[in-house]
Formats: structure tokens, C-alpha cells, sequence
């Protein structure tokens, strides 16, 4: 289409040159064939231009009515598209609401069982809350108590005591016994080996707090007098209730505050310096594990007691079974002569019974016959 519009533009513009030379040619009549030539030219060109304008127009009415239905089916099927597309988005709109609401009252509800959960945890806290409010007097009270060391050493006794009696049955261990002399070991456990003393220290400086280590020269004057009190106390332990040939070689030294324990048992030369005294520091935990351990040993012994004393009745019910057997072979042979003794007799009343119906039948001026042989005879008879 391109083409022809430029050959029509070529067109006009030949015709548009004849037409001008036509009015500035000369007056000859070479001049004038040549512009009856160029003005034949021109209106040829000028129709040949006319019918390739209509052409174009035929031909673009033509591409725009094409274009116009091309447009009106793309325009349909667009629409088309468009509508399955609107109607696809829908549905997967709905099943998103459907899901999200579906998932919006799932975690709606879990949110109220958990404000539930979070009401009763908060109404519990307020209750532990007023009855720490309630035993906060006593707790002020412990803490007074526990700032002297006889109310430490009190306390320590007692949660030892607590421990012993949850773990060990009573027949093998004893509170305050007393070893040697007067002294007096807090507690003392009776095993196969020897008796195993514990004693409690709370050991706790005055006015030095164990928890402090900071680095100051007050944590480390504090420190060197825990370290000192520590080591006194072992030393104390080790003199009075270790006893060769009547305890263990070692003791057990009760400290019934865990973080005390865990300050002797870290520092290194302190805990090898409280072995080298035959002195075992224990917490609460670690008696506890100890005491365990223990008490499955004293079963042990406790269960093999009970087959000692379980054989000793084993070996006295065979001495008596064996009396038995005794006494039930001399009943026999009594009851074997009395059986004989039986049968003697029964023979006797026998023979009585016929002389008896021989004097009854007997002739008259006969002597009467002897109604019981002579004891020799009887024997002999038999």
C-alpha cells in the first residue's frame, strides 16, 4: 500500500511540473506539442493519482473494517477471558475468605482458651502473691534466725534430720550419738564397715557475704576468711568423730546451703585441702544422692540379715522336726506293745469266756478245772 501512495505522490508532482512549465513555456510549437504532451501527461497522471487515492480509500476502508472486526473479536474474546478470569478470581476469593475465616475463628478461639490460661496463671500468681505476702513476716523471721550460727547450726540439723528420716530406715542410723567421751556427731549411719559420722556446719563468717566476687579487697579479705572458717571446721570434724577402728575413715560435712557447697566445692585447693582431712563436704542434693546409694546397700545388708535369721529358723525347725521324729518313734512302739498287750488280753477273755461254758456244762463231783492257765503256761501258749 506504501508503494502506491508513493507512486501517486510522483504522479502529482510530474503533473504539478507539467503545469508549471505550461505557464512559463515559450510560444513555439515544439513548446506547445510538448505541453499538450505534459498536460496529456498530467491529467493521465491526475486520474492515475484519483484511482490509486480510491484504491488507498477502498483499500483502507477495506484494512479498517478488518481491523474494526479483528478488534471486535479480540474486544470478545478479551471479554471472554476477562469474565473466566473474574469468575476464577471469585472463586479462589471465596475459598480464600472461607479458609481465612475458617483459620480466624481457630485462632480466635485459641486466643480465648489462652486469655483463659493467662486469667488462671494471673489469678494464681495474685494468690502465691498474698501468700508470699503472708509469709513474708516468717521469712523475715528465718532470716533473723539465720544471722546467728546457733540459729544456723539449728536449721542445718534439722533439714538433716528431714533428709535421714525420708531416707534411711530408723534401726540404722542415730541423731546425737555420741562416739567417744562426750562428743556428740549430729548423726551417725551404721554400715557393715564401720559407723559413717555427718555433722552440719553452716559455715558463714560474720559479716562476710560468699556470694560477692567482684574483685574488691572486701570479697577477697572475705573470701581468705570463708577459706579459713572452712578449713577450721574440717579440722574440728576430723579430730573429734573420725575413730579409727570405729568409723569410716572419713566424715561427712553437712553444709545445707547449696551455694555455700557450691563455693567450697569450686575453689580446687580448698576442696582437695577438706580430703586431705578425711572431711566430704554434702549439700542437701549430694547427701541426698549419697544417702540413696546408701540405703541400697542397707537393704542389701537388711535382706541378708533376714536370710541369716531365716536360716538359724530353717536349722531350729530341723532340730525340732528331728525331736519330733523322736518322740513320734516312741509313741509307735508303745502304741505297737500296747497293741500286743491288746491282743494278749482279748486271747485271755477268750479262754475265760470257754471255761467259763466248760463249769457251766460240766458234771457234778468233777473238780472244777483251772479257769486261768499259770502265767508260764499262758506265756508258753502264746
Amino acid at each position: 500500500m506504501f508503494e502506491w501512495v508513493f507512486l501517486a505522490v510522483l504522479l502529482l508532482v510530474a503533473a504539478a511540473l507539467a503545469a508549471v512549465w505550461v505557464r512559463l513555456g515559450g510560444r513555439s510549437g515544439g513548446e506547445t506539442a510538448l505541453t499538450e504532451a505534459l498536460e496529456r501527461s498530467r491529467q493521465t497522471s491526475e486520474a492515475a493519482a484519483r484511482d490509486i487515492l480510491e484504491r488507498i480509500s477502498r483499500i483502507d476502508a477495506e484494512g479498517r473494517e478488518a481491523l474494526s472486526r479483528r478488534l471486535g473479536d479480540f474486544a470478545r474474546e478479551l471479554s471472554e477471558r476477562f469474565e473466566k478470569l473474574t469468575q476464577a478470581n471469585t472463586a479462589q476469593l471465596s475459598e480464600i475468605r472461607q479458609e481465612v475465616e475458617t483459620k480466624l475463628s481457630a485462632t480466635l478461639a485459641k486466643n480465648q482458651e489462652h486469655f483463659g490460661e493467662v486469667a488462671s496463671r494471673l489469678a494464681k500468681l495474685y494468690e502465691v502473691a498474698g501468700q508470699m505476702s503472708a509469709v513474708a513476716p516468717d521469712i523475715h523471721k528465718l532470716a533473723t534466725t539465720l544471722a546467728s550460727p546457733k540459729g544456723r547450726g539449728a536449721f542445718g540439723e534439722l533439714s538433716l534430720s528431714a533428709i535421714l528420716r525420708d531416707l534411711l530406715p530408723p534401726e540404722f542410723y542415730k541423731e546425737q550419738y555420741v562416739l567417744q567421751g562426750a562428743e556428740r556427731v549430729d548423726a551417725a549411719i551404721f554400715l557393715k564397715e564401720g559407723i559413717l559420722p555427718i555433722d552440719s556446719k553452716f559455715t558463714l563468717p560474720a559479716g562476710v557475704d560468699p556470694s560477692i566476687e567482684d574483685g574488691s579487697p572486701e570479697a577477697k579479705e572475705g573470701a581468705r576468711l570463708f577459706r579459713l572458717a572452712v578449713l577450721e571446721r574440717a579440722k574440728e570434724i576430723s579430730g573429734k568423730y573420725v575413730v579409727p577402728g570405729k568409723t569410716l575413715d572419713f566424715a561427712f560435712m553437712y553444709i545445707p546451703a547449696e551455694s555455700i557447697y557450691y563455693r567450697v566445692v569450686m575453689e580446687r585447693d580448698l576442696h582437695a585441702s577438706l580430703l586431705k582431712q578425711k572431711v566430704v563436704p554434702v549439700s542437701p542434693n549430694s547427701l541426698y544422692a549419697y544417702l540413696q546409694a546408701i540405703a541400697i546397700g542397707l537393704r542389701g545388708m537388711k535382706l541378708e540379715a533376714n536370710a541369716r535369721q531365716m536360716q538359724k529358723l530353717i536349722l531350729q525347725l530341723k532340730s525340732d522336726f528331728d525331736r519330733f521324729g523322736k518322740d513320734f518313734m516312741t509313741l509307735g512302739n508303745h502304741l505297737d506293745n500296747a497293741r500286743k498287750k491288746f491282743a494278749e488280753a482279748e486271747r485271755d477273755v477268750s479262754r475265760f469266756t470257754e471255761r467259763v461254758a466248760q463249769l457251766s456244762l460240766g458234771g457234778e463231783g468233777e473238780p472244777p478245772a483251772q479257769i486261768l492257765p499259770p502265767a508260764g503256761q499262758e506265756a508258753a501258749a502264746g
